[in-house]
């Protein structure tokens, strides 16, 4: 079909297409769902099983090493790997991702069915969910001077009021303990009346809940039968029987033999915020949720309700991440409005301004056609697809420039009315353009396939930018010559400005087509003279670039580091540090970080910690502590020339100095995107005494390696434990290890004798010793341990107690024990990559210092080498098929490769433009540069097509050369100028929100200058050379025939 046709001879078929794509793109803007990042699948699992106050060893041992040996068989499954934590096995699943997700979690919960009767008896119910990445919206803070209690009972009403809204799902508490009941038994009285905990418990569980009895169902009315007994109230459940005597009528009360008190788990989590207890209440979005309407939402909802309990408690925000969206959408018509300005401006100077306004009106088509598109295929507006329109603005009119620039020079020929010349420049340019855009969305597409979650987060680019260029390529041809075909009006040259204006481009044509096009030709005639010394000398260019990459002048890392406006202190205190120094130490640091001006608020926590997954679940509670600073916003402190994140992080530092006791202190930045630590190392081995021993000398390594910071490993000694022993007195008696450890478990931990349902709440009841009877050793070696006969014996006769001091965690990946050395760099003294080669080559001997013992890099050093293995396959593959879409469109084998030349040279360009702007060589300049080989193909594409068809007008090859530099001078400086145009606003930007992208567009507009020059005079060099090549084997040929017959 004949699109250039059809569009001309059906206008008003074409102008409610516009109109439908125009509004339709607008009514996608407004509705469609606005969020941080884009939601991708992280492909993990986690089996959880709770084995409730064993140690480490002891839940390797028994729970998770059997669940790795039985789910090694599931199909789909890449990797596993597990983290072993006092009283829990956490197991994730890594799968391939093609897996089929239901398929293995059904293969999952089957093969831990089939474990169940093996794992002990006091093990919880595993529990297996997916892995997903979460993304908070907003943080809601609680804090005022008040107990725990009443600021329990605030959040939770804050939660239910929020949870109230249709657009709010997802709300989590952080910072306050859950309730509980707990019921202390006096000792004496369990041994009076023969009672054990778990006796207790089972009685509680029993007569402490409402049973359905079915229906009464009469003539008129059907009426409910329930029997009525549970309590949630500490004074109701005193009153429960335990005992009672038929014969006299007496009863033993619960309230007899315990002390019942409604308080809160036995777990240590307290929250700080402005120097007041605090809770945070964090508000998550779902995928189908928009994250500024939530905000707006919360902020509506604080601004009517800033206060709970007559004052006492206030409501705040922080870490309000939906500004993030709000300055990228900022961004996006900021720099949209200045590139189209400029694109505007620069069509203006080189076509005519109706043309130019047409043109520019494709453009509007073209943004609000692809949010059409997104809308079809699931993307959001988010962070990275808004980038992916910042990146193509320039790129998009690329087609409707050469269409545009030749249905002008058409018309202007005068040969033909315009609607034929508008269907003859457009149908002259339609294989070149086509083949163009196929090469520029062939060229975006290894982005698709990039591995692992670098590859999830940033796939969304290829998408959008894929659909901006179909949509653009189609708007050129069906919509654009509509437009364009119009009689050519002579202006009134009575009028001054209009006779002024039509001046300005009689003298702009002259430049344009005769004096631009000349000087250029002259200065291609010169190169193509002296080809070869031209020639050598780009090539010997390229090498002096190379070698500044070599002698990292260019430095290389994977992702640049950018200003942050949150960061987070992790504080992690020696084993068995107690909750108040911990405490003490996490006020210290809060002081300390306050005190800086820019920072905006402080949240602490102790007892847990949270990271870009979630929640972490701590080792040792009391000694754990975290605080998130919220900073000013970065656009304010470039403008007030306040600090930077990183020299936040280094004041901070420098200002808290030393921690006595403390074993980890760790300042980050999070600047979005997926996080990790900058080293990371994980060391493989069965001997954990080896592993222990590796990891001391690989640290001492990484220590003295200029720019490390922080050196840490989580194979760390827990705190110190009791170990029991059974004596053989204990097996006389009738009593087995299970016996004396759930016992003892039941005393000191608890026996859970329900769970209660209260508000949405759940409170467990649990049976234990009075706090005041399970403090110290003697009080353990004093524990009255009860017989099958019904005796009961001190601990110390029936078992031997000692102390050791254990691990506070343990680590296993694909059936092994691993430990992970973890470090961060500061990147102002030291590059990440040279840091890491320097590194393996000085592990080298690890294998042979500790037999048995192996070790890989994770983190940035897998992450690259993830991303680049799928760029090694996708970038040959995409050029691969370039080739053989220009190879289809000349019928030739040679010319393609003349064309992609331009190719190696914009990635010398493009690593010039990074020296320049003293940037690091990123990932996402990768990515430039991977998208580069589409782009600048087309400008040496349609020259070489203009040099075809000119070679049948003359004889001269030489000349053929001159004349095609002439004729598409223009369009190839315009579709440099306006794409370079679009892209500068985005280099040129200060702001935090800008930073992340600008190497990738440093790729694209330096690399693209350079492809130019080089399209301009090296390209017809290079055909010169090539038909010099031709003539040299045509004569070669000829002679060796001559000589052989």
């Amino acid at each position: 079909m004949n699109l250039p046709k059809f569009s001309v001879s059906n206008k008003v078929a074409v102008n409610l297409l516009m109109l439908g794509i125009l509004f339709g793109g607008l009514f996608f803007w407004f509705t469609m769902i606005r969020e941080f990042f884009p939601n991708f699948n992280l492909d993990k699992l986690i089996i959880t099983t709770p084995f409730p106050g064993a140690t480490p060893e002891e839940v390797e041992k028994s729970v998770t090493i059997k669940i790795e040996r039985e789910i090694k068989s599931v199909d789909s499954i890449e990797n596993t790997s597990s983290s072993i934590l006092e009283g829990v096995s956490i197991t994730t699943v890594t799968l391939y991702p093609y897996a089929d997700k239901d398929k293995v979690l059904n293969d999952l919960r089957t093969k831990i069915d089939q474990i169940k009767a093996e794992l002990p008896q006091d093990t919880e119910d595993t529990v297996i969910t997916e892995l997903k990445a979460t993304i908070p919206v907003i943080s809601v803070m609680v804090y005022g001077d008040v107990d725990e209690k009443s600021l329990r009972r605030a959040a939770i009403d804050i939660k239910d009021d929020l949870q109230s809204f249709p657009d709010i799902s997802q709300v989590f508490i952080s910072g306050i303990r859950n309730q509980e009941i707990r019921i202390q038994v006096l000792p004496e009285k369990l041994e009076e009346l023969g009672l054990t905990f778990a006796d207790v418990g089972r009685k509680v569980a029993a007569i402490n809940l409402d049973v359905p009895g079915g229906q009464l169902k009469g003539t008129n009315s059907n009426i409910g039968v329930r029997t009525i007994a549970e309590s949630k109230k500490a004074r109701e459940l005193e009153q429960i029987v335990i005992l009672s005597n038929s014969r006299t009528g007496a009863v033993v009360r619960l309230k007899d033999i315990a002390i019942v008190e409604e308080g809160f788990e036995d777990k240590i989590e307290k929250g700080r915020f402005a120097g007041k207890t605090a809770c945070m209440i964090t508000v998550m979005k779902t995928p189908e949720q928009d994250a500024l309407k939530i905000a707006d939402i919360i902020k509506g909802y604080i601004k009517e309700n800033p206060t709970r309990l007559s004052g006492a408690v206030e409501i705040g925000t922080a870490n309000e991440l939906s500004r993030f969206i709000t300055q990228r959408l900022d961004l996006m018509l900021r720099s949209a409005f200045w590139g189209s300005f400029l694109v505007l401006l620069s069509l203006v100077i080189f076509l005519d301004i109706s043309t130019a306004l047409w043109v520019v009106l494709g453009l509007a088509v073209s943004f609000l056609g692809t949010f059409v598109f997104m809308a079809l295929i699931g993307v959001t507006i988010n962070l990275m697809s808004l980038f992916a329109l910042i990146l193509v603005l320039g790129l998009v009119v690329d087609d409707a420039i050469i269409v545009s620039e030749n249905i002008y020079a058409s018309i202007r020929k005068g040969d033909l009315e315009c609607n034929a010349a508008a269907i003859r420049g457009a149908n002259e340019v339609s294989l070149p353009v086509v083949a163009a855009v196929l090469t520029s969305i062939i060229a975006f597409a290894p982005m698709l396939f990039l591995g692992k979650e670098i590859g999830a987060f940033l796939g969304v680019l290829p998408k959008v930018m894929i659909a901006a260029l179909a949509v653009s390529l189609l708007e050129s041809f069906l919509i654009l010559p509509a437009h364009l075909a119009h009689e050519k009006k002579e202006p009134r040259r009575s009028n001054f400005i209009v006779n002024s204006w039509h001046k300005f481009q009689e003298i702009k044509n002259i430049f344009l087509e005769i004096t631009l096009p000349n000087f250029v030709a002259g200065v291609v005639d010169f190169c193509l003279r002296w080809r070869y010394i031209t020639v050598a000398a780009s090539i010997a260019f390229c090498l002096v670039v190379i070698g500044m990459v070599r002698g990292e002048l260019v430095p290389f890392v994977f992702l640049q580091k950018v200003d942050a406006e949150t960061l987070t202190v992790d504080l992690e205190m020696a084993s068995g540090t107690p909750e108040e120094i911990t405490l003490a130490m996490i006020k210290r640091i809060e002081k300390v970080t306050l005190e800086i001006p820019e920072v905006k608020s402080a949240f602490s926590v102790i007892g847990t910690a949270f990271s870009d997954r979630g929640r972490k679940t701590p080792n040792d509670p009391a000694t754990v502590g975290q605080i998130t600073v919220e900073l000013v916003d970065s656009d304010i402190r470039v403008r007030d020339k306040m600090r930077s994140s990183s020299q936040v992080i280094a004041v901070i530092r420098r200002n808290i100095g030393e921690i006595p006791g403390a074993k980890k202190l760790l300042l980050q930045e999070q600047a979005g995107g997926p996080q990790g630590a900058d080293i990371e190392i994980r060391v493989s081995g069965e001997s954990l005494e080896k592993i222990g021993q590796a990891l001391v000398y690989m640290k001492n390594i990484i220590q003295e390696k200029q720019g490390v910071l922080e050196v840490n490993d989580n194979l760390q000694r827990g705190k110190q434990e009791i170990r029991l022993r059974l004596k053989d007195s204990a097996y006389t008696l009738g009593l087995t290890t299970s016996d004396v450890a759930l016992q003892v478990r039941h005393a000191l931990f608890g026996f859970e004798a329900q769970k209660l349902q209260e508000n949405k709440e759940e409170i467990i009841v649990r049976v234990l010793l009075p706090e005041e009877q399970r403090k110290s050793m003697s009080d353990l070696s004093a524990l009255k341990i009860a017989t099958a006969t019904g005796q009961r014996i001190p601990l110390e006769e029936v078992a031997e107690i000692s102390t050791s001091r254990g691990y506070a965690s343990l680590s296993r990946y694909e059936g092994q024990r691993v430990a992970t050395i973890t470090s961060e760099v500061d990147e102002d003294e030291v590059n990440l990559s040279s840091l890491t080669a320097a590194l393996e080559k000085d592990f080298s001997d690890v294998s042979e210092k500790f037999p048995g013992i192996t070790f890989s890099f994770e983190g940035q050093k897998k992450q690259t080498s993830d991303s680049f293995a799928s760029l090694n396959v996708g970038f040959p593959a995409a050029l691969l098929i370039i080739y053989a879409i220009i190879a289809s469109l000349f019928s030739s084998y040679s010319q393609p490769l003349l064309i992609m030349i331009a190719i190696p040279y914009s990635i010398i360009g493009a690593i010039l433009g990074h020296f320049i702007m003293q940037m690091p060589f990123t990932l996402l300049s990768m990515i430039g540069c991977v998208a580069l080989a589409g782009v600048v193909v087309n400008d040496s594409l349609v020259l070489v097509s203009i040099i075809n068809d000119t070679r049948k007008e003359t004889d001269s090859l030489h000349e053929a050369l001159l004349i095609g530099v002439r004729r598409r001078l223009r369009a190839i400086l315009l579709t440099t100028i306006t794409t370079v145009l679009g892209l500068v606003p985005l280099i040129l930007e200060k702001s935090f929100q800008a930073q992340f992208l600008i190497p990738m567009a440093i790729s694209l507009v330096f690399g693209l200058i350079f492809a130019t020059v080089i399209t301009l005079l090296i390209i017809p060099t290079f055909y010169l050379i090539l038909e010099d090549i031709k003539r040299l084997l045509k004569w070669t040929m000829r002679f060796t025939w001559r000589i052989l017959f």
